[in-house]
């Protein structure tokens, strides 16, 4: 199952985390695409040390 990533965006439209990711050196781009991709392939089951479960089904 491929899970979908929804980016915050704010009522005016703004979309704050993508700017963000956007000021960030390319290197680091990189790394957070390859992260962000490993979530969406694998969703909630995705586990250490790419992600940590905070309880209440929250996921960090």
């Amino acid at each position: 199952m491929i899970w979908e990533i929804i980016y915050y965006e704010t009522a005016s439209g703004q979309e704050v985390i993508k700017d963000f990711i956007d000021s960030l050196q390319e290197s680091t781009q990189a790394k957070l695409a390859r992260q962000l991709d490993l979530q969406e392939e694998h969703g909630n089951q995705l586990g250490m040390p790419h992600a940590k479960a905070m309880g209440g089904g929250l996921i960090e």
